[in-house]
């Protein structure tokens, strides 16, 4: 696969992947914003990137949570992920798994 960013996204406290999570994908410089999408019924989203940087990606958990039918405390309403690309013609790859009560995510190639 090349160049460009992809997301998958596990909801892990109802077993499923997490469709209809909204992702903000910013520099982290300026916090301009470069994507602003919902993950498909896979929980993937993809998007293009041909640039070096710092990025922001931020992710509406509590949103979703709530859209689920979650009515308890949410750990964090939105988590927000900084990363850095020094090779965009790379794919990179960013699996977030999360519950109501904590997250997991980091990014590889």
């Amino acid at each position: 696969m090349a160049g460009g960013i992809s997301i998958h996204a596990v909801d892990i406290a109802f077993g499923c992947p997490a469709a209809g999570l909204r992702l903000e994908l910013r520099h982290a410089d300026g916090g301009q914003l470069l994507h602003d999408a919902f993950t498909d019924i896979a929980g993937m989203i993809s998007a293009p990137n041909h640039n070096r940087g710092r990025f922001l990606a931020v992710f509406h958990i509590g949103d979703y949570l709530r859209a689920k039918g979650y009515e308890g405390e949410i750990f964090q309403e939105v988590a927000s992920f900084p990363f850095g690309i020094d090779q965009p013609e790379r794919h990179h790859h960013l699996p977030l798994k999360f519950t109501p009560f904590g997250m997991s995510l980091f990014l590889t190639h």
